[in-house]
C-alpha cells in the first residue's frame, strides 16, 4: 500500500524534524538562562503553546479541510516550519524560536493528526489498523531516535544553527512526501468509493456504460482485495484484451500470490506482450513448482518460439507429467527430427505408465498432436478403466471424427464418474 508507506516515512521525519524544533528551542534559553528560568520558561512555553493548539483546532481544521483536503493539509507543516526557521536564522532570538515551535506545535496537534487520520481510512479495515499501530509506535520511535543521533552530531560540530538548517532539510522532504501522499490519497479513495458503490453484480452491469468502463476495470485492478482483482482479470479476459497487460498483472507474474497469478498466466496466453520474456525468464530460473513452470510455457508460446523450444527441450524430462505432456507436444509442432522422436518416445511412455496420472497427460492432448491418424491410441485411453484417463481422452476424442471413436464413446454410457 503506497499510501501506507508514504504516511509512514511523512511521520518519521516529522518526528525528526519535531525533536530538532525541541532541541533548538531549549538551545536557544539556555544560552541566556539558568537553569530556575529554563524550568518557568518552558512550564510557560507549553501551557501557551497548547491554548495556540486549541485554537488551531477549533478554528482551521474545517477551512483546511475544505480548501485542501486531506492530502494538501500535510503540506501546512513543512511549509509553516521553513518560514519560521529561515526567520530564526535572519534573526536568531528567543522569540522566534518560540514561534518556531508554537506553530509546529498547533500545525502537528491539530492539522496533521487530522489528516493522517482521514489518509489512512482510505485503506482496507485490517490494513488501516496495522497501519495506526505501526506509524504511531515505530515511526515515532523512529524519528525521534534519528533526531537525538541529528543533534549530537551536529551541536558537536556545528552548534544550533547547523540543526535549523537540517530543519529546513527535513521540512523540503516533507514538502515531496505530502505530494506522494496526496497523488495515492486521490487514487485510493476514488477506487475505494467507486467500488463501495456498487455491488460485485452491479460492477459488471457498469461495464455496458462506456464512461464507467476504464474507471472500473483500474480500480479493480489496483484494489488490495484479491477478489476484485480477479474480476479485474475476468474483464480485461471478456473484453478480449489483446495489447500489453497492465503493470500490476506484470507483477502478479513476477511474484508469488498463487490465485492471481495463474489467473493474469491464463489471460497472457491470449495476449501477446514481448515485455514478458524477460519476467519468464527469471521466473524460470529459480522456480521450483512445475504447474508455475507450465503456466510460464503456455504464456511464452504466443510470444518466442524460439524459447519455447528451448525451454521445452529442458523440461520434457521433468517429473510431472503434465509439464512433460505439453513439452512433447510443443517439439512435436516445431522440433527438427531428433526432438520429435524424444517427444514421440515421452507420450509413449505415458500412455504406457502405471500411472493414472500419466495416462491422463497423455490422453488429454492426444486430440491435438499433429501426427496423423492416432484413432487406436485414443481408443484404447477412452477404454481406460481410470474414470480421469476416460474423462481426458473423451475432450480429446471431440476433435477427432472416426467411427471406432464413436462406438468407444458410447460404450462409456454406464460408467457413472465419466457420463
Amino acid at each position: 500500500h503506497k499510501i501506507f508507506i508514504w504516511l509512514f516515512l511523512y511521520v518519521a521525519v516529522l518526528l525528526l524534524s519535531n525533536t530538532l524544533i525541541d532541541f533548538v528551542v531549549k538551545g536557544t534559553v539556555a544560552k541566556t538562562n539558568n537553569s530556575n528560568d529554563i524550568a518557568s520558561y518552558m512550564a510557560t512555553l507549553y501551557a501557551t503553546a497548547n491554548i495556540f493548539v486549541l485554537s488551531a483546532q477549533l478554528f482551521l481544521m474545517k477551512p483546511f479541510l475544505r480548501w485542501f483536503g486531506a492530502g494538501g493539509i500535510l503540506y501546512s507543516t513543512p511549509i509553516a516550519v521553513i518560514v519560521s526557521a529561515i526567520i530564526y536564522l535572519i534573526h536568531p532570538s528567543l522569540t522566534t524560536a518560540t514561534i518556531l515551535f508554537v506553530i509546529n506545535l498547533s500545525i502537528y496537534y491539530s492539522l496533521f493528526n487530522l489528516a493522517r487520520e482521514i489518509s489512512l481510512n482510505v485503506l482496507p479495515p485490517l490494513v488501516r489498523a496495522k497501519a495506526k499501530s505501526l506509524i504511531k509506535g515505530f515511526a515515532n520511535t523512529v524519528g525521534a531516535i534519528a533526531g537525538s543521533i541529528i543533534i549530537l552530531m551536529m551541536s558537536k560540530l556545528f552548534g544550533l544553527y547547523a540543526n535549523v538548517i537540517f530543519i529546513i532539510f527535513t521540512s523540503v522532504i516533507l514538502i515531496y512526501l505530502a505530494y506522494q501522499i496526496k497523488l495515492q490519497y486521490k487514487k485510493e479513495l476514488s477506487d475505494q468509493l467507486l467500488l463501495k458503490r456498487f455491488k460485485s453484480d452491479d460492477l459488471l452491469l457498469q461495464l455496458e456504460a462506456a464512461d464507467n468502463y476504464d474507471e472500473i476495470l483500474s480500480s479493480t485492478i489496483r484494489s488490495h482485495d484479491i477478489g476484485l482483482n480477479l474480476l479485474g482479470i475476468s474483464i480485461l479476459k471478456k473484453a478480449k484484451y489483446k495489447s500489453a497487460l497492465p503493470k500490476e498483472l506484470k507483477y502478479w507474474l513476477e511474484h508469488d500470490s498463487e490465485a492471481l497469478f495463474f489467473a493474469v498466466a491464463k489471460l497472457s496466453c491470449e495476449i501477446n506482450d514481448p515485455s514478458l520474456v524477460k519476467i519468464i525468464d527469471k521466473r524460470m530460473r529459480v522456480e521450483k513448482q512445475s504447474q508455475i513452470k507450465l503456466a510460464l510455457l503456455k504464456i511464452i508460446k504466443n510470444i518466442d518460439e524460439a524459447k519455447t523450444l528451448l525451454y521445452a527441450k529442458k523440461l520434457i524430462t521433468n517429473e510431472d507429467p503434465a509439464l512433460r505432456a505439453f513439452c512433447a507436444y510443443l517439439l512435436l509442432q516445431k522440433g527438427n527430427f531428433q526432438e520429435v522422436k524424444s517427444a514421440i518416445d515421452t507420450i509413449a511412455q505415458l500412455m504406457q505408465s502405471q500411472h493414472p496420472v500419466d495416462r491422463a497427460e497423455a490422453a488429454k492432448i492426444i486430440g491435438d498432436l499433429p501426427v496423423g491418424n492416432l484413432s487406436n491410441e485414443l481408443v484404447k485411453l477412452v477404454n481406460d478403466k481410470s474414470d480421469i484417463v476416460c474423462i481426458n481422452a473423451l475432450y480429446a476424442a471431440s476433435k477427432i471424427k472416426s467411427e471406432k471413436i464413436i462406438s468407444a464413446v458410447a460404450a462409456q454410457f454406464n460408467r457413472n464418474a465419466v457420463i
